[in-house]
């Protein structure tokens, strides 16, 4: 399971415009924002996309415009969009984060 941040959703710690995105092989890496001191030991997209289900959990209208980016617009360049589970891709959430969302 992973979260929906704020922050143009950074999932796993891999951040949007982070050198992270385009690792291949290594299926943990080293990950750092850019206004933080220190690095975040994160999956990357080579790990994650090997998990049979990956369930998004997204709560608070904060979160509305993101979801909306990712599930309707296919905007590529958000991290989330490009998790692919073998099996399931889930998202589970509340009214506020699926409010563009016709339900």
């Amino acid at each position: 399971m992973t979260g929906v941040q704020t922050c143009a959703l950074p999932i796993s710690s891999l951040f949007p415009n982070s050198g992270t995105l385009k690792e291949e092989e290594k299926l943990i890496v080293l990950a750092s924002k850019k206004d933080e001191d220190f690095d975040r030991v994160s999956f990357s997209y080579p790990l994650i996309n090997l998990a049979k289900n990956v369930l998004f959990l997204t709560l608070g209208e904060n979160k509305a415009n993101i979801i909306k980016k990712i599930l309707l617009d296919k905007d590529r360049s958000l991290p989330a969009f490009h998790v692919k589970a073998r099996d399931n891709l889930l998202f589970i959430l509340d009214k506020k984060a699926a409010r563009f969302i016709d339900l």
